[in-house]
């Protein structure tokens, strides 16, 4: 049977109409869609999880995700190809620092845009703050940060989560311990602080924030230099491409990750994931990097959440060899399919159309299995 997590009725349902309303009134109901049952309904749910049930991570299943959103036709063509398990995360993100490109609050609003047009999944939102030194390189700017330069910024995103009406994850500074990236550890460790209290500080019940950082191949693990400390962080994350399971040195230091991560009781989740590199048209990818993948996520049960990059790196700067990772329409898709209709996944709630086709399938599903029975009491009794 499939799971879902039920966002219908947002501002009601999940009580966050209030900014001052208990962490504990916001309620996400999941609706349990067995054969033969009504399409998922909020109004009666079987069970539900609370904020603070999201914030720790004491769930009994894991959060199914997709991302990002810098070409929303990549989601949506994601959405639209598994319509039976749609994503309960959804991944989006800004950068603090100043671009020519397009103003702050021009991104805000596509943010806000994005929430409203996906209003039936949890905001995974990415808050960077470096800036482009060119050829690939940046600069950290954590200490901006802790200066105030950004705080008008900051504001404005206060307000975005707290109007969003349900939960919203805030990844802070993706992959903060990349050496490219540039930042300092204890600028970063001061600037994560600052955003998280400023936050907090403005009432803001609904955001649940979450440290990232990345397996290095030739840089020892080094998470206690990049902690912010338990008091700010509710989850943890990182991210899982193709060496991250395929290197051993790599899959070693993602595995200690994870268990440092349940020694300190924080759930973890996977905010990207694909098979960088390899070609999602060959069927040997799935044994090479999904298999693995889905493993590494029944081993260690401190995972309970993954975003997808259903993203054609090809047209990133200085990922052009990662390859098309979009998974409509290859072999890898109904393989996926199937490892998300386990019940161990959670997914948002299916459109009236999809309802209606699961339990159509289903109705089908026992209509097949009735006449092997019957087939096979034939051949007994002849």
């Amino acid at each position: 049977m499939l799971r879902m997590l039920s966002l219908l009725g947002l501002g009601a349902a999940l009580g966050c109409a209030s900014p001052n309303a208990s962490s504990e009134s916001v309620s996400v109901p999941v609706t349990y869609l067995a054969p033969g049952a009504e399409p998922p309904d909020a109004r009666a749910p079987v069970r539900t999880y609370g904020l603070e049930t999201l914030r720790t991570g004491k769930l009994d299943h894991v959060l199914h995700g997709v991302g990002p959103m810098w070409n929303p036709r990549e989601v949506e063509g994601y959405v639209n190809a598994f319509p039976a398990t749609p994503p309960m995360l959804v991944r989006m993100g800004v950068n603090l620092a100043p671009t020519e490109r397009v103003s702050f609050d021009d991104l805000v609003d596509d943010l806000r845009g994005y929430m409203q047009h996906h209003a039936t999944r949890l905001p995974v939102l990415s808050i960077s703050f470096r800036a482009s030194l060119g050829n690939d390189q940046m600069r950290g700017l954590g200490a901006d940060v802790t200066a105030g330069h950004f705080d008008t910024k900051l504001d404005q995103l206060v307000e975005l989560v707290r109007q969003a009406g349900r939960p919203v994850f805030l990844r802070i500074a993706p992959e903060v311990n990349v050496p490219k990236i540039g930042h300092q550890p204890r600028e970063f460790v001061k600037a994560y602080r600052y955003i998280v209290e400023r936050f907090r500080a403005a009432g803001v019940e609904n955001a649940i924030h979450m440290w990232s950082y990345k397996a290095l191949r030739d840089v020892q693990p080094d998470f206690e230099l990049w902690y912010p400390g338990d008091a700010w962080v509710d989850w943890w994350s990182i991210d899982i491409f193709y060496a991250d399971l395929s290197h051993t040195d790599l899959r070693a230091r993602v595995v200690d990750f994870l268990r440092d991560a349940r020694a300190r009781g924080k759930p973890v989740m996977l905010p990207e994931a694909a098979p960088s590199k390899l070609d999602i048209h060959d069927r040997n990818t799935w044994r090479l990097w999904f298999q693995p993948f889905f493993d590494l996520i029944r081993r260690y049960p401190v995972i309970r959440a993954f975003c997808y990059s259903n993203r054609d790196f090809r047209e990133h700067v200085g990922l052009e060899n990662w390859g098309d990772m979009r998974l409509e329409g290859t072999p890898m898709a109904p393989l996926w399919e199937a490892q998300l209709r386990k019940s161990i996944y959670l997914h948002a709630p299916l459109s009236p159309r999809a309802a209606a086709e699961e339990l159509d399938q289903e109705a089908q599903n026992a209509a097949r299995r009735a006449a092997q029975r019957a087939r096979r009491q034939r051949g007994i009794e002849g």
